[in-house]
């Protein structure tokens, strides 16, 4: 069979790590929003981190009702239309959280009780910061305007690797939530 063949096994695959693309932001905004200490914000307002999973749950649900059939099927032009809108969204969706989530982290950072979480904290932003800004400049924001990314702006996707790097060694150097 052609590798570009519809398998159940691939199918599951993509549409699990599309699943994941989706949780992905709004879980990291909820992790930094109450750690290392929770936000004052959230105390006067607890139903705000239910709320962040809204947006990725109205594009799960819209990613589902493409798939849907439906007593009058829409046509192929139609389809091809909603999955670009869904990937565009899609994108602006991770940026706009990833953002938010640097700029509360940044936050976090001057704000730190102590140095040692002020260290750990800074890995942790710059880490964020050379994986998202990068690429939300070069890459999602002139697809989500309609052009077409260079090979370059393809590749600031690699840097996305700077996210778990600097958790991780913000762990292993810093001790962050006291793991060792």
């Amino acid at each position: 069979p052609s590798p570009t063949s519809f398998t159940p096994i691939k199918h599951g695959r993509d549409d699990l790590s599309r699943h994941w693309f989706l949780a992905f932001p709004p879980l990291l905004l909820h992790f930094f929003m109450i750690f290392p200490l929770r936000k004052r914000f959230l105390k006067n307002h607890p139903n705000v981190l239910l709320a962040l999973y809204a947006p990725a749950e109205l594009l799960l649900l819209a990613r589902v009702r493409m798939h849907v059939p439906v007593p009058r099927p829409m046509s192929e032009t139609a389809i091809l239309r909603g999955q670009d809108l869904l990937e565009r969204v899609e994108l602006l969706h991770f940026a706009v959280f990833a953002l938010v989530t640097l700029a509360i982290l940044v936050h976090s950072v001057r704000r730190a009780p102590n140095i040692l979480l002020r260290k750990q904290l800074r890995i942790i932003a710059y880490g964020l910061g050379f994986g998202v800004v990068p690429s939300t400049v070069f890459y999602i924001v002139p697809f989500i305007l309609g052009s077409r990314p260079s090979t370059g702006a393809e590749l600031t996707v690699l840097l996305q690797a700077f996210i778990p790097l600097a958790f991780s060694y913000s762990i292993s150097r810093y001790r962050l939530v006291d793991i060792e």
